[in-house]
């Protein structure tokens, strides 16, 4: 589950990409887009695309296609935001949808906190 916004606190993914964001771990993020966990695997996608155009991660031409797979995937992503909002859609609906921009605005708003 992602959950930026929650009156209980952040999910345990983004709590989690968090910690490895902070202690520079950029390679254990990489680990969690082969993950079984769709959250893991969207949240660490979205995070190495910001990483590698900041020049603060390398990626290699079969993990640039990873994240181009994650990002069009079906798997199902659960999101819960602002206490009031829930989600289970496709990982492609949150990343390309032009309508429901909720999720990526504040994945995006939480990642540019994030990674300076």
């Amino acid at each position: 589950m992602i959950c930026f916004n929650c009156g209980f606190g952040k999910s345990k993914t983004v709590e989690k990409i968090r910690t490895l964001i902070q202690s520079k771990k950029y390679t254990e993020i990489k680990k969690l887009m082969l993950s079984n966990n769709a959250a893991e695997n969207y949240l660490a996608a979205v995070t190495c695309k910001k990483l590698f155009t900041q020049k603060k991660l390398s990626l290699s031409y079969n993990e640039e296609k990873l994240i181009q797979k994650i990002f069009n995937s079906n798997k199902n992503l659960y999101t819960y935001s602002n206490d009031t909002y829930v989600e289970i859609k496709p990982i492609k609906f949150y990343v390309y949808n032009k309508e429901d921009r909720l999720i990526w605005t504040q994945t995006k708003k939480w990642l540019d906190n994030m990674v300076k």
